[in-house]
């Protein structure tokens, strides 16, 4: 099992791209492993698999941006933040068989505020309603009724760091991501250039390959404890 780095005492900007390149082998093992564990409940296996493929790709973003001459601190932080988000979103599915299950179907609640907001922004622009976009929309109303009942939003994360035991980290990396990330002043003035470029950059690459390896301790934890089977 891999040992999160430590961000406060990130490695040299060398070292750490080693470590990613050695991670991105891990994974590729872990993936292995997850499709060849036997299952009974293949939706749960379905989604471990998007999870840990998500995670494999924001790693080579982090990779291949890893060059501060071609690539700005917005990118990588862009990655670290989403696998963040996936670290997150990881430990929800293996905490319970509830949770797992939930996850696996949310698409359809995204699935519906894509579709209304699509047909208001229409609208707002006095052009008629899309009948295509209504036909698909029934659907999804008719599969959030028959598999969802009663669910009116879509899953927040903000709703669990707690349970979780991840509160404190996203109650402080959350603020960090959304300044670099979005198109705040600091991020359009570029005032990161006012910090350390190097340790400032290193520290966003070790938080993002830090989830990356706690995603992949978690599944494997899980894999140990339970197989390719949802908790409870």
């Amino acid at each position: 099992m891999a040992t999160p780095p430590d961000p406060l005492s990130a490695p040299t900007m060398d070292n750490l791209y080693m470590l990613l390149d050695q991670h991105g082998d891990q994974l590729q093992a872990l993936q292995h492993d997850i499709d060849s564990t036997p299952t009974n409940s293949p939706e749960f296996r379905n989604t471990i698999r998007w999870l840990v493929l998500s995670t494999v790709l924001y790693v080579r973003c982090m990779y291949d941006w890893f060059d501060e001459q071609k690539w700005p601190m917005q990118f990588c932080a862009w990655a670290a933040r989403n696998l963040f988000e996936l670290e997150i979103w990881t430990r929800y599915v293996l905490r319970k068989r509830e949770y797992a299950e939930r996850f696996a179907k949310d698409w359809i609640m995204d699935g519906i505020g894509i579709f209304e907001s699509f047909q208001l922004w229409s609208e707002s622009r006095g052009q008629a309603r899309d009948p295509g976009r209504d036909r698909e929309l029934a659907k999804l109303y008719s599969m959030r009724d028959a598999e969802l009942p009663g669910c009116t939003r879509f899953l927040d994360p903000r709703a669990y760091v707690a349970e979780l035991g991840i509160e404190q980290n996203y109650r402080h990396l959350n603020p960090i991501f959304s300044k670099l990330v979005h198109p705040t002043s600091w991020s359009v003035h570029w005032k990161q250039e006012l910090l350390d470029k190097t340790h400032m950059r290193g520290f966003i690459i070790t938080i993002g390959l830090t989830s990356s390896v706690r995603i992949a301790n978690a599944v494997r934890d899980h894999l140990a404890a339970h197989g390719m089977e949802p908790v409870g």
